[in-house]
């Protein structure tokens, strides 16, 4: 099989013939950019070329077919090396959010001097531990539930946005226009919470649903998903969120329980990433 470096020789050879144009274009010198050409036409056999002198290379009818074919792979390679490029400078310059929501906390948009880029997240999955594991790899912040188990864990700090338990319904529902629901209002519905295990307050509130609520029926999901969400907001259930969860992208509105339940939201984030610490004092010297 070819490598690169032979199918850029052959497209270079297409374009001109010239060994000292060849071996220019590959840093080499002339002996070598020959020495080169007669090892691939050995290795397939085919008389690459119909001629190859000291200064210039023809190519045959097969090395013709070979070296048209090296013009489509390298132009591809090149487009590939710029999406490539693109994307790394994207990361470079951008701050990355994680979070449920589509787009960027209302906290976030205020802050001037910063480029974000909002990705999907939910914190309580499971699979999310790799992010809050490296943040500043995939994700410099992510957005989301946590207590103070999460952030000895993951050796995070964190930004409390509200610690105000809520749930989130959809947008159409005459319940959204309310500024507070009543537990009652729950009664009948399914109410979907994060899986068992991810934060003993969110586990001593379900036992609670349980005990003192059995009319609600209580979902523990694996993982928030766009999809759940979707689900959510057509069938007319609840989602366990938070007060400042912006879910609106999914037609779900989050709306405040008149319960004395609680659970941590905000950003969460490492010191040891530059671009978060900057973004967090900025957001407490704003005092947004």
């Amino acid at each position: 099989m070819l490598s690169i470096s032979s199918f850029q020789m052959l497209a270079y050879i297409m374009e001109n013939p010239s060994l000292t144009a060849v071996a220019e274009k590959m840093d080499v010198s002339v002996q070598t950019a020959r020495k080169n050409l007669e090892a691939l036409d050995k290795e397939y056999g085919c008389q690459m070329f119909r001629s190859l002198a000291s200064d210039a290379a023809e190519l045959s009818d097969a090395g013709l077919v070979y070296a048209s074919a090296a013009v489509k792979i390298c132009n591809i390679l090149s487009d590939a090396d710029r999406k490539a490029e693109k994307i790394i400078k994207e990361r470079q310059d951008a701050v990355i959010v994680a979070s449920l929501s589509r787009g960027l906390d209302k906290k976030l948009r205020k802050l001037d001097g910063f480029r974000f880029k909002s990705i999907f997240l939910d914190a309580s999955d499971k699979n999310s531990e790799d992010v809050l594991r490296n943040l500043g790899k995939d994700a410099d912040i992510v957005i989301g539930f946590y207590d103070d188990a999460l952030l000895k864990r993951f050796r995070l700090e964190a930004v409390s946005f509200s610690s105000a338990m809520a749930v989130a319904v959809s947008s159409s529902s005459p319940l959204a226009r309310k500024k507070n629901l009543d537990i009652e209002d729950l009664y009948e519905h399914k109410l979907y919470v994060p899986r068992k295990g991810f934060s003993r307050r969110i586990d001593n509130f379900v036992h609670d649903m349980h005990d003192f609520h059995p009319r609600i029926e209580i979902v523990n999901t694996a993982s928030y998903t766009p999809e759940l969400l979707k689900t959510v907001s057509e069938n007319g259930d609840f989602i366990l969120s938070s007060a400042a969860m912006n879910l609106s992208g999914y037609s779900l509105k989050s709306v405040s329980v008149d319960w004395i339940y609680k659970m941590n939201y905000g950003l969460l984030y490492s010191n040891k990433n530059e671009k978060a610490a900057d973004v967090v004092k900025a957001l407490t010297s704003n005092k947004l």
